[in-house]
């Protein structure tokens, strides 16, 4: 049963959730067949104990005790509850969303066309819309939309209403547009610089232009997106990062969920990248970013947080020297990552910090405990491994093991860039330089220095084999 994809999916989920969904099923409106609650409450008990099992067969047994199994009809079962679940989604997705639902309601009045409803649906519309903080680009979407439906039940008075009315409309749709072409235009940029893929994206010149004309001060989601286009196509100059920063500070509470996660993540990003470049000061940005972040509880506000965010706040930490920042950090915030990445992110994490400290046993030791599924996870770990055999001066070690990890990046030539492969490809031949150096007596440091300014920029951990080299120069 674990292997279904209902429990996989419900395996995600937590218990506040199973519980609403519990309520769901019980409902006579949403469900009318017994055997769904039955079941769920199997997959249930799969969920609370890791010890528990049930096959299909178990499972049937259950269900439909007086039966010989049938697998097709067991297949059947599971895909309607598969279905309630997903009807269940959606449900709970707009009772969070009044305004989308005041919106489907002027939908629904267009085509009743009952006198009665009408003036309440307009004053439905009307309140939701009043309540409705959020700023994102959502915001005239639904503007549009409502404009729409009261442009059509405003028929019988179009002399009075329909100029002002239109106009609405226009310029909902036009912000909407504005703001997530930009929005995706920034991800575009953000995507390139990471892979060899061109995009084709019609109109945005076009549209920067119009932007760049017009500034959209008072229209907050097109300001931000602006400032993170110049952020990530102008990274020198530092005041469109300070602008959008404050931007964000002063009204993040206008934004949730993911969208909110993705604009701090946008000036994370843009200080991640100063850092890259040896603009120290920004470490302190970093912290003062993560501060804001924990204080307002913004990574909290959907119960779950992304891997790379995760990942993120640990390096930052760590390069930033709060070791204790970074343990306590994993101890509270473990809990928000996915199920399915949590042992793995935790163990690398915190391989990260024992690395970071100098325990290099430790290390090594926790780097053995679990496999990482995840492809980046997977070739940092095994960087920091080569790494600590380095820093252990396991030398016929480093020269074994290395060519294994060769063979490992060779072969996921077809699922990494290729010059994403070739940063560690790089680290791997300085590492057995150093190792054939020491083996060998002959500590020609000054041949590997230069060999190591060949791949500059083009090398993971470039700093930290620049200081080992030191290390030995000195010695």
């Amino acid at each position: 049963m674990r292997s279904t994809k209902f429990y996989q999916i419900i395996s995600e989920l937590n218990p506040t959730d199973l519980n609403r969904f519990e309520k769901f099923l019980q409902s006579p409106y949403f469900n009318i067949n017994p055997i769904n609650t039955e079941l769920f409450k199997i997959c249930q008990d799969l969920h609370k104990s890791a010890k528990a099992e049930y096959t299909k067969l178990d499972s049937w047994n259950l269900i439909k005790p007086k039966e010989e199994y049938d697998d097709v009809k067991f297949r059947k079962y599971l895909s309607e509850l598969l279905k309630l679940l997903l009807k269940f989604f959606s449900i709970e997705e707009l009772e969070n969303r009044p305004i989308l639902a005041s919106q489907l309601l002027l939908e629904l009045t267009n085509k009743k066309k009952i006198p009665k409803l009408i003036n309440t649906a307009i004053q439905n519309s009307q309140n939701s819309s009043s309540k409705y903080i959020n700023r994102s680009s959502d915001f005239y979407l639904y503007h549009f939309q409502i404009e729409k439906n009261l442009f059509y039940l405003s028929e019988s008075n179009l002399e009075a209403y329909s100029k002002k009315n239109i106009e609405d409309i226009a310029e909902n749709l036009d912000k909407f547009y504005i703001a997530e072409k930009l929005k995706y235009y920034c991800e575009i940029l953000g995507r390139e610089v990471l892979s060899n893929i061109q995009y084709n994206f019609n109109f945005i010149n076009e549209l920067l232009l119009f932007v760049e004309e017009h500034k959209f001060y008072d229209d907050l989601i097109i300001r931000i997106y602006y400032l993170i286009y110049k952020t990530l196509s102008e990274p020198i100059e530092k005041d469109n990062y300070h602008e959008l920063k404050a931007l964000i500070f002063k009204n993040y509470r206008f934004f949730e969920g993911v969208e909110l996660q993705e604009l701090f993540a946008a000036i994370l990003t843009y200080a991640i990248g100063q850092i890259n470049l040896g603009n120290e000061e920004f470490h302190d940005e970093m912290i003062d970013i993560y501060d804001f972040i924990f204080e307002n509880g913004i990574l909290i506000s959907e119960n779950y947080m992304t891997p790379v965010k995760f990942k993120n706040v640990l390096t930052t930490s760590l390069r930033a020297g709060n070791y204790d920042f970074a343990e306590n950090f994993i101890k509270e915030y473990k809990d928000l990552l996915p199920a399915s990445q949590k042992e793995s992110i935790v163990t690398f994490s915190l391989a990260q910090i024992y690395f970071y400290k100098k325990d290099f046993l430790s290390v090594i030791t926790q780097l053995q405990r679990v496999e990482y599924p995840d492809m980046v996870t997977n070739r940092r770990a095994k960087t920091i491994y080569l790494a600590t055999l380095l820093e252990l001066n396991e030398y016929d070690a480093i020269l074994s093991w290395s060519e294994s990890f060769r063979v490992f990046l060779n072969r996921k030539k077809k699922d990494v860039p290729e010059a994403k492969i070739n940063t560690y490809q790089n680290f791997i031949t300085i590492v057995r330089l150093i190792a054939l150096a020491e083996l060998s007596g002959d500590k020609s440091y000054l041949k590997i220095e230069k060999e190591l300014q060949k791949y500059s920029g083009n090398i993971v951990n470039e700093q930290w084999l620049k200081e080992k080299l030191l290390e030995r120069k000195k010695k």
